[in-house]
């Protein structure tokens, strides 16, 4: 090995190193990780108030795709956080109570929009979208983020119909 070489040697295995430790992120520790998530969902709650109120059918279907955008956005955000060690299928179930709530929404806006009837449709399916509402109710408080609850799978139940 040259001389040369062998002086750049350790000015690449510190750059290496710190290369390394530059790609992994510290998980975040169960408080800071029910904090941050809690405040996702605190704010995606603010989002749903914001939404407009329904009047006819495209009030309805531009409410259902808002909610369908804010479930996707907080889905994501929760995605990206670093769990605490230990906790990955709880992250994990978090992630899929988001995806469950897409799917739903994605069903129910296709179903209205061609239902010759959104009102009646959305009557018929209001009994399995109040169940599913308590169901991620209940996951949320056992994966203790009570903070979670009345989130877009809560907003997609109380949906009122539209006026005729």
């Amino acid at each position: 090995m040259s001389g040369r070489a062998r002086r750049c040697l350790p000015a690449l295995a510190v750059l290496a190193a710190v290369a390394l430790a530059g790609c992994t992120r510290p998980a975040l520790s169960r408080q800071d990780y029910r904090a941050r998530v809690t405040g996702y969902c605190a704010a995606a709650q603010a989002e749903q108030r914001a939404l407009p109120a329904v009047t006819d059918r495209a009030t309805l279907l531009a409410r259902l795709r808002r909610l369908r955008a804010i479930n996707r956005r907080l889905t994501n955000r929760i995605a990206r956080v670093n769990p605490p060690i230990g906790t990955d299928r709880s992250h994990d179930s978090a992630i899929n109570i988001g995806l469950r709530t897409d799917r739903a929404l994605g069903r129910l806006t296709a179903a209205l929009k061609s239902s010759p009837d959104p009102a009646a449709e959305l009557a018929g399916r209001r009994p399995a979208l109040a169940s599913a509402a308590t169901n991620d109710a209940h996951r949320w408080a056992k994966l203790r983020l009570q903070g979670c609850v009345g989130g877009p799978s809560q907003a997609l139940a109380d949906t009122p119909a539209p006026r005729a």
